[in-house]
């Protein structure tokens, strides 16, 4: 099923929405992600919502890492630990780790053209190239959030 859904993310075009700044590790924030996938020619479809909240932090490698724990039940009893979050304030990047896998899962510094890697382990999706389109902002609430279009 994941392949199913990443594949059907790279044939479409991205967007994403990223907060005003681009630091994402903050043990105080928890959020919310839902995952869905629709079949072609075939019916099938796949929709999940689940909570993601950083618990602590670790050295791996002399790197500092916070600790992504994931919770699937509606009532937020039960977390499992999923990976780490790593984050590179100098570059405006964050990666993802699980296990001895790391990938690179945001950049915030990237310009209208320029064309970014991604080694998604947090989704499943493996070795996706995506070009940014154009980039604009958007008023959410009274502030205006940078919006990316990214395609492959």
């Amino acid at each position: 099923m994941k392949i199913l859904f990443a594949t059907f993310l790279l044939f479409f075009s991205y967007l994403t929405y990223c907060q005003p700044s681009y630091q994402i590790a903050d043990t105080s924030k928890q959020w919310n992600t839902l995952a869905a996938g629709v079949g072609v020619c075939a019916v099938v479809g796949y929709e999940n919502t689940y909570s993601n909240k950083l618990f602590g932090d670790t050295i791996i490698n002399n790197r500092r890492y916070f600790k992504l724990f994931k919770s699937t039940d509606s009532l937020q009893l039960y977390w499992e630990q999923i990976g780490f979050l790593r984050e590179d304030p100098i570059n405006k990047l964050v990666y993802f780790r699980s296990g001895e896998n790391e990938g690179l899962i945001y950049n915030f510094n990237l310009s209208i053209g320029d064309s970014i890697y991604i080694n998604n382990f947090y989704m499943g999706f493996l070795d996706a190239l995506l070009i940014c389109n154009s980039i604009d902002s958007v008023n959410i609430n009274g502030t205006y959030k940078k919006r990316y279009y990214l395609s492959e």
